[in-house]
């Protein structure tokens, strides 16, 4: 009876309520809530900024017009230094455009189930779609982004990279306009043949044909998923890079075309089970040619690293680089006129300024049949370098320099000798057994004598030498053992080159560039290089160093290497002649040279042009030849003389008013006929005891001859067995 009686009054309250119109109620409604204070203050500011919005809505709907669909993806130049053409990356050619009706339809569905599956259905912009990404990416799922194929096309087509609320504003109000002046084919169509697939194919007929081989209306179900799941990004889902991320995009899209009911799900899994096929890939180094091709190669790969594929292949830049045609045309004939014979060994050449632009490179032989830069080592991707030999010394000298030893200190030089380096018994011996007496390091370094080197680096330890060569330029990491004062650390040449400008910068470092500036499609400068260096040295030590290595090719081992001005520099061979380099410097221009096989098998360059190779023979005379003609013309300065304080300070314990100069060979050039001591030198605790028995005399204690002479044929040191180092001239 209770249920009944409630049931009625409900029921005659609704009858009641029914019979009161509707606009009543509403009225009634709205005058209780207006006479809340805060409902009023409420309803007149949301309705304010609902005007304002819609205003400015408007204003900028009004504001912002649709301009004319630019030009497709221009070619990059890349340029010389003196605007000569060097290279062209990625023309127009590689973009086909199609029509709609070209292009398979199962690709049409695989791109709109990637890329916008509502495509058809919104005016340009899909909130809905926003916000689904937004959850998506959330929890880390779903390949579809937030963005539709208009705003894609938007974006790349009319507006810049950048990331900013202004933009993204401009976006959407050009996407709408784009919806209303064109269809949605139209739409499509033209996002087909400009979105970037890999590979520097741009629009979908060309990716058709650069991936697979056919044309966009030949694509299959398994080719036509993998081509939409790279849009989002080639690069990382490219196969040849990671097959597993291809084939899981692959699979993303398959799932996606299931669910919409684009393919039955056993389409689906026999396309997922199809391997993934792809044309060898088209190689851009065929446009490269000539011996700039190697440095051409380095500026792509810079381009790529700093602007991404996509800019670099298609952004119209225009890239300044540093090469000098008139010394790049030098180094190749100093290079490929010298070692002219088919079985000749391989060679690289690089130079660099004082500010560290890169003037001419040699990267090997012939790009087309092998594309590692020897001029670059780790740096371009060429492996870990060569052992410069003893190219590496003068950073032992400028460690013991930094060290207090002076240029007069004097060491035994025999034939070879056993030193104690860091508790390591390390053998050493000069080259052809030729012994020096007691030597300074003047002597030293001029006649690259090994067994001096070795007891100067016991001296300044093995950890301070690469402490400096890193300092000074090398970037290879360098293991401190006693054979890296022979140059059996791998190195690089353009690191050796940028090494030795630091001592002709007198102390600053650069580091070698390619690129002056890039400019983009439209003219504005968006890359300008910043030549600052660093003073990693001090001048006084770098002064004495330039003086030190201009002995060298004044009356040592690289005489071979005199241009008739004042430059310095070292000639290095390693062990049985497999690596041979000379590496010199003006104050304003460094080059480093190598000679060797690239093959990697260590072969011994015994007989070129029958002629046993050594860094004083073919390697200083390309280095002197290419100066020559490179510089012709260009006044390259002259290097600051060393303070007369160290040139003439004595070694500790060594009174000033002493004049001993010693030698242990004597040279007769008139009968070519030479003479030589026997000098046993052992090295006990720290403390060295020699001693030198003359041809036909008595043992003595004490030798004073006259300072060392030239030979008649220029020779160079070779290291020991420790180490596997050569330390050759």
């Amino acid at each position: 009876e209770g249920v009944t009686r409630g049931w009625g009054w409900y029921t005659t309250a609704v009858a009641a309520a029914a019979k009161r119109p509707l606009s009543q109620r509403l009225r009634r409604r709205w005058s209780s809530l207006w006479q809340r204070r805060w409902f009023r203050r409420a309803f007149v500011t949301s309705a304010g900024l609902a005007a304002l919005g819609v205003t400015l809505l408007v204003f900028a709907y009004v504001a912002v017009s649709l301009p004319e669909a630019p030009e497709s993806a221009q070619t990059t130049v890349v340029l010389d230094a003196e605007g000569n053409v060097l290279g062209e990356l990625f023309d127009t050619e590689n973009r086909v455009d199609v029509t709609l009706d070209q292009v398979a339809p199962v690709l049409r569905e695989a791109v709109l189930a990637a890329e916008d599956k509502d495509f058809y259905r919104h005016g340009g912009l899909s909130p809905i779609g926003m916000g689904r990404a937004i959850w998506s990416n959330v929890r880390g799922r779903s390949l579809q982004g937030g963005s539709t194929i208009t705003q894609q096309l938007v974006k790349n087509t009319y507006l810049s990279p950048e990331r900013s609320l202004t933009r993204k504003a401009k976006e959407a109000i050009l996407s709408i306009k784009l919806e209303r002046q064109w269809s949605k084919d139209e739409i499509l169509e033209r996002y087909l043949n400009t979105v970037y697939f890999g590979r520097g194919a741009y629009g979908i007929e060309k990716a058709a044909e650069i991936w697979f081989g056919v044309h966009a209306s030949e694509l299959t179900l398994p080719q036509s998923a993998l081509l939409a799941g790279l849009i989002r990004s080639p690069e990382s889902a490219d196969p040849d890079r990671d097959p597993e991320a291809a084939q899981r995009r692959r699979q993303i899209v398959l799932d996606a075309l299931v669910r919409l009911r684009r393919i039955t799900a056993e389409e689906a899994e026999a396309a997922a089970a199809a391997p993934i096929e792809t044309q060898a890939r088209v190689n851009p180094d065929d446009l490269l040619k000539g011996s700039s091709a190697y440095f051409v190669a380095q500026v792509r790969s810079w381009l790529v690293d700093r602007y991404g594929e996509r800019v670099a292949f298609g952004g119209g830049l225009r890239v300044q680089t540093t090469l000098r045609p008139a010394m790049q045309a030098a180094a190749e004939r100093a290079v490929f006129e010298t070692l002219n014979e088919p079985d000749d060994p391989d060679a690289a050449l690089v130079s660099i300024d004082e500010r560290g632009a890169i003037l001419a490179m040699i990267g090997g032989r012939d790009f087309r049949t092998s594309k590692v830069n020897l001029a670059m080592g780790a740096r371009g991707g060429g492996g870990q370098g060569r052992q410069p030999g003893s190219t590496f010394k003068p950073f032992v000298l400028a460690a013991a320099f930094e060290e207090g030893i002076p240029v007069s200190q004097r060491y035994p030089g025999p034939a070879e000798m056993t030193v104690d380096v860091g508790g390591i018994e390390y053998p050493v011996e000069n080259y052809g057994g030729e012994s020096f007496g007691t030597i300074d390091l003047i002597d030293a370094t001029a006649h690259s004598v090994n067994t001096v080197y070795v007891q100067l680096v016991a001296d300044v330890g093995p950890q301070s030498v690469a402490d400096m060569a890193n300092k000074l330029g090398v970037t290879a990491t360098l293991e401190p053992n006693p054979s890296i004062a022979l140059g059996a650390e791998e190195v690089s040449p353009i690191d050796m080159a940028a090494s030795y400008m630091t001592f002709g910068n007198r102390g600053m470092r650069v580091d070698p560039f390619f690129v002056e500036k890039v400019s983009d499609a439209d003219g504005k400068v968006i890359y300008t290089a910043d030549t600052r260096g660093e003073n990693v040295y001090p001048e006084q030590y770098a002064d004495l160093m330039n003086h030190v290595l201009q002995t060298v090719i004044d009356r040592g081992t690289g005489r071979a290497a005199d241009i008739g001005r004042p430059a310095a520099g070292k000639t290095g061979t390693t062990s049985d002649n497999t690596d041979a380099w000379f590496v010199g410097y003006t104050p304003k221009v460094s080059t480093a040279v190598w000679m060797g096989y690239k093959d990697g098998t260590q072969r011994k360059m015994g007989s070129v042009h029958g002629r046993s190779v050594t860094g004083g023979s073919f390697p200083a005379q390309i280095w002197q030849r290419f100066m020559s003609a490179a510089l012709e013309g260009i006044d390259t300065g002259e290097f600051t003389p060393p303070s007369k304080e160290l040139l003439n300070q004595k070694p500790e314990g060594e009174p000033s008013d002493e004049t001993t100069t010693t030698s242990s060979s004597s040279t007769t050039s008139s009968s070519s006929t030479t003479s030589s001591s026997s000098t046993t030198t052992t090295i006990v605790d720290g403390e060295e005891t020699t001693t030198t028995t003359e041809p036909g005399g008595g043992d003595t204690t004490t030798t004073t001859t006259a300072p060392p002479q030239e030979t008649t044929t220029t020779t160079e040191a070779q290291g020991g067995s420790a180490g596997g180092g050569g330390g050759g001239p």
